[in-house]
């Protein structure tokens, strides 16, 4: 893909009230037992895989044609949970664009199958460093992240990156749950 065009697709930041970079974000003011969650690299599904143990799940939630003001250009939506037993953990969504997509078809049939993972394994794959936000109610990443009748806390804490596949780019946005805190991982 041509980079020029690379920069004309765009995600909107209706996400989030404001995104901020590593260095400008407040983690000092994040809750110990989700900053060690928030404020660390790798992949989180590997993460809660050894943590849940059997009890980990990736749940496909919905898939579906972008809209305008999630991506510029169009393209595909995906939105999972990451659940722990019986709680949701995370949820985060994944903006895939059109011309990515002619490139990498195989990106819109992973199903239940983990994202990160996937491309992780890609020996072309890069990741940008990742921004931060806090989203609250009213907005619609939070109305989003939510399962139906869960106890609304008053923010939630978020963070978003830019995959590349050589030059096709994608995003994905990881919503932190409060449940997240309740997993422990072992430090052996």
């Amino acid at each position: 893909m041509d980079s020029d065009l690379a920069n004309k697709i765009s995600v909107p930041d209706y996400e989030a009230s404001q995104w901020l970079q590593a260095g400008e974000f407040p983690m000092d003011q994040v809750p110990t037992g989700l900053r060690r969650w928030l404020d660390s690299g790798g992949m989180l599904t590997r993460r809660l895989k050894k943590c849940c143990g059997p009890g980990f799940r990736l749940r496909l939630l919905e898939q579906r044609p972008a809209m305008a003001n999630e991506l510029n250009g169009g393209g595909l939506c995906r939105e999972i949970s990451l659940e722990c037993g019986p709680l949701r953990t995370i949820f985060a969504r994944s903006l895939i664009p059109s011309a990515t997509l002619v490139v990498y078809p195989w990106l819109a049939e992973l199903a239940e199958n983990p994202l990160g993972e996937t491309l992780a394994e890609k020996p072309r794959m890069k990741r940008s460093g990742f921004s931060f936000a806090i989203v609250s109610p009213g907005q619609p990443l939070y109305a989003a992240a939510l399962p139906p009748g869960a106890e609304t806390p008053p923010v939630l804490y978020t963070r978003r990156s830019q995959f590349r596949l050589d030059d096709h780019p994608l995003w994905v946005c990881e919503v932190f749950l409060p449940a997240i805190c309740l997993c422990q991982e072992s430090r052996g």
